[in-house]
């Protein structure tokens, strides 16, 4: 394992907001402890409940993809991706065409979040599927020989450190406010994470894997305002870029170290300094946000789009905060106060 990781138990906020007294700066980034337990998390050491969320949460996934590959923008992406041609590494949803992994994520994500039926943490303003299971199965495609067990204690990670990083990063501030589109912004991050570990790589690999995605993470919310088709298309770009991360780090190429905590990291650079290791580790392991996820029958994604007007609005020029409200279930107590060991979150 890498060495100096981040303890279990740490200060409620990090960087610029521990203010006066706080604790000195951790031996190593919070990366590290991020990428041990990614690397780390056993599928014996994960509880029936959680893997059954994961389950429901795969199931739901490639549900909704499916009943979105024709979508406004999922058409012009395969579209694209014939046209480019490439390795057949891995395929896209709904079709025969096999193209590059990195290429075929980049669809398939899309795919997943194109209807805005995917899974809602709401407590972080964040669709983990999206940025999960599509990656997976491009790797899974990729390399071969992935057992059903490893695919779903991975996934079960990468979902765990995604709604992590979405409470820990300026807590209490939701990610439109802030000015960022949640699942495109971590889905950089936490499918960079995932792919390292399906394609096996190393402590060091993991980490320049998880850096170089880190050096391209985007995703504002100006899409959302403007109603605009990317705002479907991020967590593909994120996939893509996660996926495509990981290959790069098994080649040799670094990627920063300080990836959260750093001068310029994630936690400074995006989040001004504001966030909780607290929320980010406390539990790790034991406490699954993710049970706080209601689940999306899967009959959605073949009834509503029929009987459901276009979600969300597009050419409009209007914001749909108003639709946005009502689309994220209300945060319960436990996005607020923390990871509790008592908290229904814990297995």
């Amino acid at each position: 394992m890498l060495a100096n990781p981040a303890p279990a138990t740490s200060p409620a906020t990090g960087g610029t907001a521990a203010g006066a007294g706080a604790p000195p700066p951790p031996a190593s980034d919070a990366i590290v402890a991020v990428a041990d337990y990614m690397l780390g998390l056993r599928y014996e050491a994960i509880s029936s409940a959680v893997l059954q969320v994961t389950r429901t949460e795969l199931f739901g996934a490639v549900s909704v993809g499916l009943g979105g590959r024709n979508e406004d923008g999922m058409r012009q992406l395969r579209e694209l991706a014939s046209e480019l041609g490439g390795k057949g590494e891995a395929v896209i949803w709904g079709s025969p065409l096999r193209v590059p992994a990195h290429d075929a994520v980049r669809i398939n994500a899309a795919m997943v979040h194109s209807l805005e039926f995917d899974d809602t943490f709401g407590c972080g303003f964040l669709h983990p599927s999206a940025i999960t299971f599509p990656a997976a199965f491009a790797v899974d495609d990729m390399v071969g020989g992935i057992s059903g067990r490893e695919f779903l204690a991975a996934s079960t990670a990468a979902i765990d450190v995604a709604c992590r990083l979405s409470i820990a990063s300026q807590p209490g501030v939701d990610g439109f406010t802030a000015g960022w589109h949640n699942t495109t912004m971590i889905g950089y991050l936490s499918t960079a994470l995932l792919a390292a570990r399906l394609m096996k790589l190393s402590d060091e690999q993991t980490i320049n894997a998880v850096g170089i995605a880190y050096h391209q993470a985007a995703g504002n919310s100006q899409s959302h305002i403007d109603s605009a088709l990317t705002k479907r298309l991020g967590p593909g770009f994120a996939s893509s870029a996660g996926v495509l991360a990981a290959r790069l780090a098994a080649k040799g190429v670094s990627g920063p170290a300080g990836v959260l905590e750093g001068k310029k990291g994630w936690w400074q650079q995006y989040h001004k300094g504001n966030y909780s290791r607290a929320l980010m580790f406390d539990g790790l392991g034991r406490d699954f946000p993710a049970m706080e996820m209601p689940s999306i029958p899967t009959f959605m994604a073949i009834r509503l789009p029929r009987a459901m007007p276009r979600f969300p609005p597009r050419a409009t020029g209007k914001a749909w905060g108003p639709a946005m409200a009502d689309h994220f279930r209300r945060p319960s107590r436990a996005c607020t106060a923390g990871i509790s060991r008592t908290s229904p979150m814990s297995r």
